[in-house]
């Protein structure tokens, strides 16, 4: 269903594009350029649309005012209270919709700055993001008691199985530039929990919206769980399962999105690293030994202690090579050395948008090692399974878990997995700043991407209908895709162009001016953070390495995950 119609005059087709243009470009699902599909009622199509949306806009001109059409599309949402007016020409509004606050929109050309347009922007943003959050609401209440009747069905069922704890599959293992770090644990214990099945099909739970493209969805599964969960995903739901998997171009208009936007500013916790004293690991930290040594054997005791003192700096601080890959645990996140020493130029010239401007020289002041990948669902359950991440389940919006990026997570969702992550290991792990995530994912290059001054849908997962620098049109997937289908940047790190937006620790600023020039993050109390990366809703030129965006912190998106940091 779409998220906005716009009704108008045909007559104002052009200037009403730029409307659609700006929303479509945010991400938003336009209904406004209607193909009837043969067979259809011209009245019955517009008519659904109209139910559907969250949002209508009517654009008043010397032409709409004249339109029955359009005066009844607007008195439709007036009365559902999802009308917003705009207004393209110089004319009195019609009798009835005087009263309303209509924006100026004459002239407008589709400048995302001018402030009478960002006024529509956020009343768009306001009643889809209500839209989408009473739609998550309904669906993750529907997901928690189909969980429930799978769990009953597979202890009716199966209750020797159920009964004995299993060990959790291993992830799936992906390769590694360099040797692994020898490992301080043995991993983290892994307790089987089945804790819920998101299911989102073509019918009562699915929300699909309409596309332009004309492609067919991506439509790989995640990786098989344990036969527990297989025996859950046989027996709930299954037809419904298929019709999610299995919508093609022609069901779903050349693709689906699905959305959920949920605030949930009580679902939090604080990063709370664990510590050992003097950057000491608890392997080597010393200990207290009362025995003294004869005063005949100082020479020797002294080059003994000098030597084990040599021995315990070396199993302490181990030194990190740049490009060097390793895990903390078994079933921790992959990531990769960053050493930076040099300047680099954070940020544009704002000549695409402001809000990336100015460009400030930053040396980050500290190696780090960051996620090779987008934190997965995989990874995620791990966290779950050991009673982290406050037992939130996010949905998978019915595209499949396992390898996918996790998505529907909040600014505080993130800092709850790095807070398990870093108790878990005895290292700190945070969100990177906006400039340790800049310098990584541009890996060096001056050009608008790490792919050079084009990107292509074979390179990234983005919004084909808007292909960088008005070419073609490319594959619209509408969806996530696995991480690490496509090439690494040139840093080893993937999908740091599209697939999901990725949060970063900054509060937002609407510029760089005043930016930290150590590449720490901007701090204080705020209540948007910026995502960075573009995503699989975005056009290309989101997904520049510089492009950065706002988005509220207790907001779970459809489209927004993160990776993680963690300090050398």
């Amino acid at each position: 269903m779409p998220d906005i119609f716009i009704s108008y005059s045909r007559d104002d087709r052009e200037r009403v594009r730029h409307i659609a243009n700006a929303l479509e470009v945010a991400g938003h699902d336009v209904w406004w350029d209607p193909e009837i599909p043969p067979g259809e009622s011209f009245a019955n199509v517009i008519d659904q649309n109209l139910k559907d949306a969250a949002c209508i806009i009517v654009a008043w001109s010397k032409s709409s005012i004249n339109s029955n059409w359009v005066q009844e599309e607007a008195d439709d949402g007036m009365m559902r209270k999802t009308l917003i007016p705009v207004m393209i020409d110089e004319i009195d509004l019609p009798r009835g919709f005087k009263r309303l606050q209509t924006a100026d929109l004459r002239g407008w050309s589709g400048d995302l700055e001018d402030p009478n347009w960002q006024l529509v922007f956020a009343q768009v943003d306001k009643l889809v993001s209500a839209r989408k959050a009473s739609e998550a609401a309904e669906e993750q209440a529907a997901a928690r008691e189909r969980a429930a009747q799978a769990r009953q069905q597979t202890a009716a069922r199966q209750p020797a199985q159920a009964a004995q704890p299993r060990k959790a599959a291993a992830p799936k293992q992906r390769a590694s530039a360099a040797p692994a770090k020898q490992e301080k644990s043995g991993g983290l214990p892994i307790i089987p929990i089945i804790a819920g099945l998101f299911v989102i099909g073509a019918g009562s739970f699915g929300y699909y919206f309409m596309t332009k493209g004309g492609d067919e969805p991506i439509t790989k599964t995640a990786a098989a769980k344990d036969p527990i969960t297989e025996a859950v995903n046989d027996r709930v739901d299954t037809a419904l399962a298929e019709a999610a998997e299995e919508i093609t171009a022609a069901d779903a208009g050349a693709g689906e999105e699905a959305a959920v936007a949920i605030d949930d500013a009580d679902n939090s916790m604080g990063i709370d690293a664990a510590e050992t004293p003097d950057g000491e690991s608890p392997e080597t930290a010393p200990t207290d030994n009362s025995s003294e040594p004869d005063a005949g054997d100082d020479d020797s005791t002294v080059a003994d202690a000098e030597t084990a003192e040599d021995v315990a700096e070396e199993e302490t601080l181990p030194a990190y090579a740049a490009g060097e890959k390793f895990r903390d645990c078994d079933n921790c996140p992959e990531i990769l050395v960053i050493a930076s020493t040099e300047s680099f130029t954070f940020g544009a010239d704002g000549s695409r948008d402001r809000a990336e401007a100015p460009e400030v020289a930053v040396t980050i002041s500290a190696p780090f090692a960051i996620g090779v990948y987008e934190i997965t669902y995989d990874d995620w359950q791990v966290c779950l399974d050991d009673g982290g991440c406050n037992g939130y389940e996010p949905p998978d919006m019915g595209w499949g878990a396992g390898q996918r990026p996790v998505v529907n997570v909040s600014h505080e969702d993130a800092n709850a997995y790095l807070s398990w992550l870093s108790e878990k290991t005895g290292e700190t792990y945070r969100l990177p700043s906006e400039a340790e995530w800049e310098y990584a994912a541009q890996a060096g290059s001056d050009e608008e991407f790490s792919t050079g001054d084009d990107i292509t849908a074979s390179q990234a997962n983005f919004n084909g209908d808007f292909p960088f620098g008005g070419g073609p049109k490319e594959l619209n997937r509408g969806r996530t895709v696995e991480v690490g289908t496509f090439a690494a940047n040139p840093n080893g790190l993937f999908d740091v162009h599209g697939n999901v937006w990725e949060w970063v620790a900054d509060c937002w600023k609407p510029n760089h001016a005043g930016a930290p020039t150590d590449g720490s993050a901007v701090g204080g109390a705020c209540s948007s953070r910026v995502i960075k990366g573009g995503a699989f809703t975005a056009g290309a030129w989101r997904s520049r390495a510089r492009h950065r965006r706002s988005e509220p912190q207790t907001r779970r998106d459809f489209d927004t995950g993160f990776r993680v940091l963690r300090e050398l």
